[in-house]
């Protein structure tokens, strides 16, 4: 199972990789760009634009990067500068390399190139970034079975993201300690670094590792035999990982859920999700997984006794698990096929495969199937009459059978699954809350907005108002001025009229006075 959230942890000093950022904008930006430094960095993000879709495709481009890195790097004419910048995207093409070739199951190759980045990373004085191969060499060693070397890489990661606040590396870093507790049969604490993990990426909307954090807490359900929480988890994974495009992380889902279905003793529905596993996992490459799903059409074999195709899928499996040294898978792949031996009374058979599954489950820690293999050495050795090493396997049987299932971890199971729906329902009703809030404060601003337009309007007419009453009023006081003059000059006319009349009329009565009248007159002229 890939439980491992498969990060390319790629960071560009041109922040061309947002969200919105096209693969057809990256390619145009990348052959437009003059600079050779950047042309790599654009390289860089179209490389993890596309590695969930075609990471055969992204693995090629990383290691075309590489190459290019190392020539320029053997150019004596490169500036200081420029030598530290081709280094550094040196050190990231490795550790990407590292992520997909652990990805398809080349642990060893990918060690190598994690720990040629790690060494680059530290001799050109980064410090802070070195984690990216950290978080890298982590999920390798989750793989070859060193859970613990895994844990103490992936607790480094989170020292360094705390300081940070990478949300996006800290829940990588959390699933990842998740899986290591997981395969140790540890399922207290993988849940708790699960759930750990998955309140981050609520937070962040960190699509990719949301699905793969719901698909690893689904396994769990499933190991505990609740179907029904099991089935559910691994359909929310499906939702997020269709609408990313994750191929690969489909492909391990619609493995699961036909293990899910083949509990439920539904081999049709189980075997349908299956066949689509496998010929996804054939698309891309992935053996490892592939293995699994023929381990896992064997058990539907096995569950109906038809022992030939159930030895067939297994015996395939381990041909894949042994050529790609895949130790986890190899401890489930032995232990099943000495179960079909044994239902067909092939003791040796089933003894051989059984005593290598213990060994290497032992080595590796993997507590469920150190369990299964005592239990069938137990039984073997006691039908044989081999008593010593009956009582021998006996004894470490009951000691992981208590480990596993004790009743505190089921106890423990409950409570982080209560705490975290408390927690998801607290985080949905403060962002309720939040987006409430936000409409209240928009609604207040608009009616702050409406009542700030009214003043400054009402503001506006009463300046207008006031101005064109100023105008009025002294328009008015010039008018009535104006009137007051010509009432005086109207006043003085009137009077200098009255003093020539009155002159007029005191000249007629001295001209009639000194003037005979007109009868004497008259009489004069006769």
């Amino acid at each position: 199972m890939k439980k491992i959230i498969l990060l390319l942890l790629i960071f560009s000093f041109v922040r061309v990789n947002s969200q919105n950022t096209t693969l057809d904008s990256l390619i145009y930006l990348y052959k437009n760009s003059k600079y050779d430094t950047t042309k790599i960095r654009l390289k860089l993000n179209i490389a993890e634009n596309i590695y969930l879709q075609n990471p055969d495709s992204a693995l090629k481009t990383f290691e075309s990067i590489e190459n290019e890195c190392q020539i320029k790097l053997k150019n004596k004419s490169n500036s200081n500068a420029d030598t530290k910048a081709l280094k550094k995207l040196y050190a990231y093409s490795k550790t990407n390399i590292g992520v997909l070739l652990c990805q398809i199951s080349r642990t060893e190759e990918a060690k190598i190139k994690i720990f040629e980045s790690i060494k680059i990373f530290k001799e050109i004085g980064d410090s802070v970034t070195v984690f990216v191969s950290f978080a890298n060499i982590s999920l390798v060693y989750c793989n070859l079975g060193l859970f613990d070397s895994s844990i103490y890489y992936s607790q480094k990661v989170i020292d360094i993201t705390k300081k940070q606040k990478n949300s996006k590396f800290l829940q990588s870093a959390y699933n990842n300690i998740g899986v290591n507790y997981d395969y140790k049969g540890d399922i207290a604490q993988a849940l708790k670094y699960y759930f750990l993990a998955l309140e981050q990426t609520i937070e962040s909307k960190e699509f990719n590792g949301q699905g793969q954090l719901y698909y690893n807490i689904a396994g769990i359900y499933l190991a505990q035999k609740n179907l029904k929480k099991a089935l559910e988890y691994y359909n929310k994974s499906i939702e997020i990982r269709e609408k990313i495009g994750d191929k690969l992380g489909l492909a391990s889902t619609y493995n699961s859920i036909g293990r899910v279905y083949n509990s439920y003793e539904d081999s049709l529905n189980a075997f349908r999700y299956y066949k689509k596993a496998e010929i996804n996992f054939k698309e891309l490459g992935d053996y490892s997984s592939l293995a699994s799903v023929y381990n896992n059409m064997a058990s539907v074999f096995r569950k109906s006794k038809n022992y030939k195709n159930a030895e067939r899928y297994l015996l395939e499996a381990i041909t894949i698990g042994e050529k790609i040294n895949d130790i986890i898978g190899l401890s489930h792949f032995y232990i099943n096929i000495s179960l079909v031996y044994k239902s067909q009374n092939q003791a040796k058979k089933s003894i051989f495969y059984a005593i290598k599954s213990f060994d290497i489950s032992k080595k590796a820690g993997i507590n469920d199937n150190l369990q299964k293999a005592s239990k069938v050495l137990y039984e073997l050795y006691k039908n044989e009459k081999n008593f010593d090493k009956a009582l021998y396997y006996h004894e470490l049987f009951i000691q992981t059978r208590d480990t596993m299932e004790n009743i505190e971890s089921q106890k423990s199971t409950i409570k982080l699954q209560t705490e975290f729906e408390y927690k998801q329902k607290k985080i949905v009703a403060e962002a309720e809350h939040k987006v409430q809030f936000a409409e209240q404060k928009e609604k207040a601003k608009q009616i702050q907005f409406r009542q700030n337009v009214i003043i400054g309007f009402v503001s506006i007419l009463f300046i207008v108002v006031f101005a064109f009453s100023l105008v009025l009023s002294k328009r008015f006081k010039l008018i009535k001025k104006q009137n007051q003059i010509i009432e005086h000059q109207k006043h003085m006319v009137e009077e200098k009229q009255k003093e020539i009349l009155d002159s007029i009329t005191y000249a007629r009565r001295i001209q009639r006075a000194l003037l005979p009248n007109e009868n004497f007159i008259k009489k004069y002229i006769k």
